[in-house]
């Protein structure tokens, strides 16, 4: 009888420190369709997800390290999480969803976590140094910044800007305009999609099919193209101590495509000899 009284008494003792390892998280605002919303969660994982309602719903769990802070007005509002001690070096981590407008202007910053959009139609920024970052069903301005995340951006389309370290930066049947620059991150680009991006690394490969106007660079990463072999390209080719292997032929006119490398290789394949061309 004893035992079991104290394992009972242990069993209360600890329901406290597990009840407030995960918080529930639980807040609605009105919104503007427009609404500027900024979110900062140092670590965790982050869902935004667009509905058509005229409000920002927020639901998760917060960890035992931050509190949950939300408001503003129906045109500007922030949240996010902030720590419960700010000598504490540890970050403060949750993991939420947060529906917000359909074309609503949101910025997301992490310090390491996991950010993930769908369906935004306004402005999307987000920053993180870890982590990934994974965009789907988007258009308007979508604007990323990462040290270490991989960056995924799948049917999208609007203006485009991504900004890498070392992290792999993978377009799927995205379009529009893209700059893309990295570090030392592959680039690649697939689907269908007609894209007119400047895409730079300084060590990453860059591999793109060619459905649109193309100037890419690169120190000595290696840069991989693929065209139709029954379309004729205008394109402009330089490799100052690499090679460029290119059969097919090039057509007259201003370029196309622009391909530069110091060091790099320059390969030119057909659509179907690159991973993601059809």
């Amino acid at each position: 009888m004893r035992r079991a009284f104290g394992v009972a008494l242990m069993a209360l003792a600890c329901w406290p420190l597990a009840a407030a390892a995960q918080e529930p998280i639980r807040a609605g605002y009105r919104a503007n369709s427009d609404v500027a919303l900024r979110i900062w969660v140092p670590t965790g994982l982050v869902r935004v997800v667009a509905w058509d309602r005229d409000s920002v719903d927020v639901g998760g769990t917060n960890g035992k390290r931050g509190r949950f802070f939300g408001g503003g007005a129906a045109g500007q509002m922030k949240l996010g999480i902030e720590p419960l001690d700010p000598l504490n070096p540890a970050l403060p981590g949750a993991d939420i969803t947060v529906r917000v407008p359909r074309r609503a202007r949101v910025w997301v910053k992490m310090t390491t976590g996991h950010v993930d959009a769908e369906g935004i139609a306004g402005e999307l920024e987000v920053s993180v140094v870890g982590g990934s970052v994974d965009v789907r069903n988007a258009e308007g301005v979508i604007a990323i910044e990462s040290i270490d995340a991989p960056v995924h951006v799948s049917r999208a389309s609007g203006a485009l800007r991504i900004r890498g370290g070392r992290g792999t930066v993978t377009l799927t049947q995205a379009g529009g305009t893209a700059s893309i620059a990295t570090v030392s991150g592959d680039v690649l680009i697939g689907g269908t999609a007609a894209l007119d991006a400047t895409i730079e690394t300084i060590g990453g490969a860059i591999t793109a099919p060619v459905r649109g106007t193309l100037d890419l660079q690169t120190h000595s990463g290696t840069i991989t193209l693929a065209v139709d072999p029954g379309r004729a390209l205008s394109m402009l080719l330089t490799a100052r101590q690499g090679t460029v292997r290119n059969s097919f032929r090039i057509a007259k006119g201003p370029p196309t495509v622009t391909a530069r490398s110091f060091r790099g290789d320059i390969n030119v394949v057909p659509l179907v000899g690159v991973k993601g061309g059809k």
